[in-house]
Order: C-alpha cells, then structure tokens, then sequence
C-alpha cells in the first residue's frame, strides 16, 4: 500500500471537513458523506484490511450520490463531482494494485473520475436560483411569544407574514458553538429527516448573531405535562402513542441518527381529545382532564428531535 495515498487521504479528510456555514443542506450532507466514506477507507488502508471491492463500492455509492444530486440541484451535484474525482484518483492507484493482486481486470479510475466530471457538463441543464433566494427573512417574521428558554437559546412562536404561516423558531447565540459543524447538525436533521411522527424542519440558517431553525409548531401538549395531570393513561392510549414514537425513532435509526435524549417531555400530544361520555368531557385551566374510565384518542403524537446539537449524535453509516 503506498504511503503516499494514505498522505493524500489524511489531507483530504482535513481539507474537506471544514464546514461552511453557506452550505445549503444538500450540499453539507454531500459533502459529509464523501468525507465519511474516505475515512473508512484511510481506516482499511491503516488496518491493511482493505481490497479493491471496498473501493469499488465506495465510487459506486458516490457516484449514485451524484446521480441523486443532478436531479435535486445540479449546482450542488458539480462540486460534489469534483469532490469525488479528486478522491477517486487518491485511492485509484491502491485499487489498481489490489486488482492486479486479485488477478481481475484494473479499472481505468482516472477515466471514471473525469466521466463524473464530464457528465453533468454534457447534460447542459438549466441553472437554478441560488439556494439563497429561499431563506426567509427574519423581518417577515413577527414574534407572537417566547415558548421557553434554555442553556443554548431560546424558542419563539412566530407569524410568518408573507404567507400567514405559524411556526416555531429557535435562536442559538453564535458564540454557544466552538465548531460550525455543530451548528450545521439542523441542518443535516433539515436534509435527511421526513417523518409525520417527527417535528418538522422547514429552514435552518444563520444571522448576524445567532442560528435559526424555523420549525414546525404542534399545537398540543407535551406527554409529561398529560401523564403529571392524570396520573397514568389507559392501555389502548399508551400504545397509539408507543407506536408512533416507536416509528419516529426507528425513522432516525435507519438514516444513521441516535437521539440521546429521549424524554416525556420532548413528545407532544397533538389534537389529544377526550372520548366522551353522556354528552360531557372533562377540562380543567383549559387543558382536556381525562377521566379515570376514559380513553384518549390521539390522533398524533410527535417526538422533538433535540434541543441542541450535542444531543443528537450522527452516525451515518455506509453502505
């Protein structure tokens, strides 16, 4: 195995770990990818358990990558085709050596690193608007009340004027982060989650001062605040809500992503109801109080991600 790709990879990784923070969420997911997968591949090479189908299957899943982003945004698929031939005649000599140790035919890997390049220039697609164009300004925002406030900022109930539209934001002040690439985590979250039973993710950028998340707003009540008021919660209610939740986080399992901070409070009941009996249901201070015989329907119960990046960890696996 040659020192000098195992060099080249080393200084790779580093070159292309630094974040952006003027990334847009498909462009930092593809580029997190491309850097996830040369580490394992430096891990192989340092381990010398490598051989030339890891490598294979490495340009193939990028190259799949690429063919996904040429439909998205071909504008974001350019430099990841860059990104990925630079990294495909790195490793192209240590998989020209392992095929002709395995005796099968070598792959001309200069030749598909340029064929990556090359393919978006021969499809001549329209240039799109600047991924800009789509982030909300904070003025057409108008502030309706705090939600809560912690440790890593606060969270805002907000009108989003242009289109009438409730939402919840959240601020980080800048200086909470030591590392962009931790307050880039929303934005990972933003580009790969998509689930009913998870909370919505409908922009992340920044500003002067501080990180913004506009996120979706559950007009509902969180499972603590339910199950501090009744007491416990029927069977037939407990498993409508389990399932749901069980779903969420399965959904963020297989996309590569561990919630460490899973917790009563983070799962809001939405459109909870009280099934009524004899033409009456039970409230108290506003807030549905469910009798001991009753059972609540719940139409849809939805887990809160995290509060801060350092609560969720990525583990995005290749494959």
């Amino acid at each position: 195995i040659p020192k000098t790709a195992i060099v080249l990879l080393e200084f790779f990784i580093k070159r292309e770990s630094k974040v952006s923070l003027l990334r847009d969420p498909l462009s930092h997911f593809c580029q997190e990818e491309v850097v996830l997968h040369a580490q394992e591949c430096l891990l192989k090479l340092n381990k010398q358990v490598i051989n030339f189908q890891d490598v294979r299957d490495m340009v193939e899943n990028l190259v799949a990558l690429h063919n996904m982003c040429i439909k998205k945004n071909p504008d974001v698929a350019k430099t990841l085709g860059l990104t990925v031939r630079k990294l495909t005649i790195i490793v192209g000599e240590v998989a020209g050596n392992l095929e002709k140790l395995a005796e099968v035919p070598v792959t001309d890997w200069m030749a598909i690193g340029d064929a990556i390049v090359s393919k978006l220039e021969q499809m001549n697609l329209p240039k799109q608007p600047p991924y800009t164009t789509f982030i909300p300004k904070m003025r057409d925002f108008k502030s309706l009340k705090m939600l809560g406030a912690g440790g890593f900022g606060a969270v805002y109930l907000a009108n989003y004027k242009p289109a009438n539209f409730v939402a919840t934001i959240k601020l980080v002040a800048m200086d909470r982060f030591s590392k962009h690439k931790q307050a880039a985590m929303d934005k990972v979250v933003a580009s790969v989650v998509r689930n009913p039973f998870l909370v919505k993710y409908y922009s992340c950028f920044c500003v002067k001062e501080a990180y913004v998340t506009i996120m979706e707003y559950i007009a509902g009540l969180d499972l603590m605040r339910v199950v501090t008021m009744e007491g416990y919660l029927e069977i037939d209610a407990v498993q409508v809500i389990m399932a749901q939740l069980i779903l969420a986080v399965e959904h963020m399992h297989l996309r590569g992503f561990l919630h460490r901070d899973i917790k009563v409070s983070k799962a809001s009941l939405a459109n909870l109801k009280s099934v009524q009996y004899g033409g009456g249901s039970h409230r108290k201070n506003g807030v549905a109080s469910i009798p001991k015989p009753t059972v609540p329907t719940v139409r849809r119960s939805k887990l809160l991600l995290c509060d801060s990046p350092e609560e969720a960890e990525i583990t995005r696996v290749v494959t």
